[in-house]
């Protein structure tokens, strides 16, 4: 079964997707075990490759290129991503301590409960919901832990357990250090002009008169007193534009462009992206500079870099946190064109219309993780709920 698999993805590989080559390959240094230096080696050929190829050989909307007036190609270029890190951190370590504080403590009580042999079972688990309680308990006012992780942490001493507590801290921080790192906040984004998104309108027969009134809104062109409607403030222009639904889009570039700088070299790509339109009546700040540079510059598609996974070409560093105004005057985007018959729209599906769905398995897994059973819970509407009551509740939905 193992080697049909690998026979199958290769067959799929070679004949659908493309050469192995197109992808990203990790590399990384090791040193040489005779001459104890460094080389710079392959270390991972298959991650990036077995994540690309259900979405290279998945079904999508192809554009129609040949219609009136349509170009055949448009002008991109690549940015950087910028990576930030959370304000949040602190906060969200500090919740992990707390967590987990709490959570060895009813352990250690737990386990005290249910060895004493002097109580019934229902008794036990009147004593474990108590327990629940009071380790969970708020101030009505001030929202915050009747029992502190002070006090618990001297009972710990109390108890010589201080073990137990140190352990519980190290477990926390160390599981809240996977979000301590930076954060990419334009991941696979590509930001493109209300040009470029009108062009991917019409080549899939989407561009209706509908859209069109909440393009002309969009773009400037609707005056109401003698000044452009913002459709921020305008109820009736912001029903438009929501009853348009023009948004961020799911798509794909599949194919190779010729690169005439290097003696017509083609250049196979591969963009994987959620486009996001900019419209110069809602962009603000830097994102509305951005466009109107872009706009100047003939560019059509600003990817960043992570959405470009094969055939990247001269990513420009674009920081709004470290480019002065005076700098991004004089800035000048490294372009490219790609052909339109390379792009689409990635898996298409309808929408969900219906009332109800079925509960989706990840979010219960991770409800199903973080559920106590004898924790009380509160549901929407005020009422309370044990966890074990919860759990049961899950549980029939599903089946």
């Amino acid at each position: 079964m193992y080697l049909r698999g690998v026979i199958s993805g290769e067959e799929t590989e070679r004949m659908y997707t493309g050469q192995p080559q197109f992808f990203k390959w990790k590399h990384g240094e090791i040193k040489d075990a005779l001459t104890g230096k460094k080389m710079h080696v392959l270390t991972d050929r298959h991650s990036d490759e077995s994540k690309r190829l259900g979405g290279l050989g998945s079904t999508g909307d192809r554009n129609r290129t040949d219609l009136a007036n349509m170009r055949r190609t448009y002008k991109c270029a690549e940015i950087e991503d910028q990576m930030v890190k959370s304000k949040l951190f602190d906060d969200m370590k500090n919740s992990f301590v707390d967590n987990y504080v709490r959570e060895a403590y009813i352990s250690w009580k737990e386990s005290e409960i249910n060895n004493n042999q002097d109580l019934s079972e229902e008794q036990k688990q009147e004593e474990l919901d108590k327990l629940n309680d009071a380790v969970y308990a708020k101030d009505e006012v001030t929202k915050k832990n009747l029992l502190s992780i002070d006090q618990i942490k001297k009972e710990f001493e109390d108890a010589n357990m201080i073990s137990a507590y140190s352990i519980a801290v190290q477990s926390a921080e160390t599981d809240a250090s996977a979000y301590s790192g930076d954060i990419n906040v334009a991941d696979g984004a590509a930001l493109i002009t209300p040009k470029m998104t009108k062009d991917l309108l019409r080549q899939r027969g989407r561009f209706t008169s509908k859209v069109k009134e909440a393009f002309d809104i969009l773009e400037g062109k609707v005056f109401e007193d003698g000044k452009h409607v913002n459709p921020l403030s305008n109820e009736r222009a912001y029903l438009v534009i929501m009853d348009a639904l023009i948004g961020a889009q799911k798509y794909s570039a599949y194919g190779y462009r010729i690169d005439e700088s290097t003696g017509d070299i083609p250049v196979h790509y591969y963009n994987k992206y959620a486009l996001q339109p900019l419209f110069p009546q809602i962009a603000t700040g830097f994102t509305a500079d951005v466009l109107d540079k872009m706009e100047k510059q003939g560019i059509d598609m600003l990817m960043m870099h992570s959405a470009v996974k094969t055939g990247s070409q001269e990513a420009a560093q674009c920081d709004p946190n470290t480019i002065t105004a005076d700098s991004f005057k004089n800035f000048q985007f490294k372009t490219y064109e790609q052909d339109f018959a390379f792009i689409r729209r990635q898996l298409n599906t309808d929408p969900h219309e219906r009332e109800t769905v079925a509960m989706g398995t990840q979010m219960t897994k991770i409800a199903l993780t973080n559920l106590s059973k004898n924790r009380e819970y509160t549901r929407a509407d005020g009422s309370k709920v044990r966890g074990r009551d919860l759990l049961k509740d899950i549980m029939e939905s599903i089946n």
